[in-house]
């Protein structure tokens, strides 16, 4: 959410004087925690399901109200107060619905998946040698390597590592 460019053009419309950004992210950090303690609350007495209806609108709510009042700091900064209160009762929230709801074996199989998954190389290109190695005039096959390294080990560090861009 980019709740900073909505305060800065309703502060423009108000006053010029800058915004204390770093304590409202800090509100909107203990809202979120207020509600996260709000979730165990109503955890004991009503049903996940039941709830996160109201919570989910409520948010929706929170949202809206920057854009009906958008000159109004006050009624811009309730809106998104009330939309991070729904936040800390919604992630405990579905963390719970998560585990109710889909196995275990099934969940760890979903991550494993999507750990596996990886981005293509074009994006992802990173020059080996500068990380790995020392900046040196020697080759690397001259290079003298640490002791606590298995020749295995080099080896295929200094294969990885002699990969060019190119070559992909």
């Amino acid at each position: 959410m980019n709740w900073t460019p909505v305060l800065e053009r309703t502060r423009s419309s108000t006053d010029q004087n800058p915004l204390p950004l770093g304590f409202i992210f800090a509100g909107y950090m203990v809202v979120a925690m207020l509600g996260s303690f709000v979730f165990y609350s109503l955890s004991k007495w009503i049903r996940i399901q039941s709830y996160m209806i109201v919570v989910l609108l409520l948010a929706a709510v929170g949202m809206t109200i920057p854009i009906i009042f958008p000159n109004s700091l006050i009624s811009v900064l309730i809106g998104f107060i009330l939309f991070e209160f729904c936040i800390g009762i919604s992630r405990p929230s579905k963390s719970v619905l998560k585990n109710a709801y889909i196995p275990n074996e099934i969940a760890m199989l979903c991550m494993i998946i999507l750990r596996g998954l990886k981005i293509p190389e074009e994006q992802a290109y990173v020059n080996e040698t500068e990380i790995l190695l020392e900046k040196s005039s020697l080759p690397l096959s001259e290079m003298e390597q640490p002791l606590n390294r298995s020749s295995s080990s080099t080896s295929f560090t200094l294969q990885h590592s002699t990969k060019s861009k190119e070559d992909n």
